[in-house]
């Protein structure tokens, strides 16, 4: 990531953390996050097939009922704010290892949180 892309990603987090703590989740501003992240890996690969993920799931009916089991819940708002953070933490840093481990450990969290109660 450059230094353009950290400034990105990171104002990208403050508007996250700032609409965390009002209770909202804005799909808009997950959604420049995600693609933020794709961006900044400078693999053109990885940018496309995060901008196919986003156009399918705005497509699919079923995916609004996806994020409201693991994104837009209250007692998961926060937490995923915060696993975002730390992802951008880790890219600042410029620690892959970490990074890796944090969107891994990410994406098993919300895997466990659609199937949870």
């Amino acid at each position: 990531a450059t230094d353009e892309d950290i400034e990105e990603l990171r104002s990208t987090i403050k508007q996250m953390e700032d609409e965390t703590r009002a209770g909202v989740y804005v799909p808009e501003t997950d959604e420049k996050l995600h693609c933020g992240i794709a961006k900044a890996s400078h693999n053109d690969l990885f940018i496309n097939i995060m901008a196919a993920i986003i156009n399918a799931m705005k497509q699919q009916e079923m995916w609004k009922f996806i994020r409201d089991r693991t994104v837009t819940r209250p007692d998961y708002r926060d937490v995923n704010f915060r696993e975002h953070q730390l992802l951008i933490k880790a890219i600042e840093d410029r620690n892959e290892e970490e990074a890796v481990k944090i969107m891994t450990n990410h994406m098993q969290n919300l895997y466990d949180r659609y199937w949870k109660d």
